[in-house]
């Protein structure tokens, strides 16, 4: 189990699949996540059998410390061991936590144990230009915006920007004083 001060994480099990399923097939949170189309129970399931045999991905339950209450999952994927790297991802399912920080101590904990326990010297993800709160919470985490991918992705007939961003272990560590 991973903790913050607010939260704890702990690894995704099958008791989570209908709560995740709930989340993905919220529209606002599903648009977010770049999901076009609702997914079953079933199809989780399949996907989550897959997933216990991948060495390239982490899954991870965001529960609040004080009540117990699901309200996301994180984790990471295209985790490669060779060459010490991975991309995390958040996504907060519970609406109405939004705005509350839980975010950015969900990401600056996946960099701080990506980093200094799982030993990846990099971290990078891609965040949507129309997502301004997700791009503040990452950079506030200890992401760097390091590019700009031009009309990469389509959202319901229009062409978005997505943001590069990563950060290297020793500019982590500097910028919080870790390890």
């Amino acid at each position: 189990m991973l903790n913050t001060e607010r939260l704890i994480l702990r690894a995704m099990s099958s008791e989570d699949l209908e709560k995740r399923v709930e989340w993905l097939n919220n529209h606002i949170v599903r648009e977010t996540l770049l999901m076009r189309f609702p997914i079953s129970i079933d199809e989780t399931r399949i996907w989550f059998e897959k997933t216990l045999s991948d060495p390239s991905r982490q899954d991870f339950i965001i529960k609040l410390k004080e009540t117990g209450e699901p309200i996301g999952f994180a984790g990471y994927v295209g985790i490669d061991w060779v060459h010490r790297k991975a991309e995390p991802f958040i996504a907060i399912g519970e609406v109405e936590a939004w705005g509350k920080g839980y975010g950015t101590e969900v990401v600056h904990l996946l960099l701080d144990y990506g980093f200094n326990e799982l030993g990846f010297n990099r971290m990078y993800g891609f965040m949507l230009d129309n997502n301004p709160g997700a791009l503040k919470m990452d950079l506030k985490a200890g992401f760097i915006e390091e590019g700009l991918l031009k009309d990469d992705v389509m959202i319901h007939g229009e062409y978005h920007d997505r943001i590069m961003l990563g950060v290297t272990r020793k500019q982590f560590n500097e910028r919080f004083n870790m390890k």
